[in-house]
């Protein structure tokens, strides 16, 4: 009956240890932004506007629209803000 004791112990340390380690976001699983659109806007946007508006998209998407709407929905959230970021500088041309 010892040993039954001991291995409830083992198994809840386990646990802890599981839960703990959920606490921080895992490296292999974090969220990337579709790279088409990225590279569309490095092409089409001006100098350090490129960079900047790829950040701003880049940080919303996995920090606030790939959790709340899942991958498929977020890509084309992601996809509708790099479109209308290119269309201010194609009306000004």
């Amino acid at each position: 009956m010892g040993g039954h004791r001991a291995a409830r112990r083992v198994a809840g340390r386990q646990d802890e240890v599981n839960a703990s380690s959920t606490d921080r976001p895992d490296p292999r699983r974090a969220c990337t932004a579709p790279r088409l659109p990225g590279f569309f806007l490095a092409l089409l946007l001006p100098g350090e506007a490129a960079a900047t508006v790829t950040g701003d998209l880049n940080e919303e998407y996995a920090d606030y629209q790939r959790p709340k709407l899942g991958r498929w929905r977020a890509d084309l959230w992601y996809w509708w803000q790099a479109i209308g970021s290119l269309i201010p500088v194609w009306t000004r041309r």
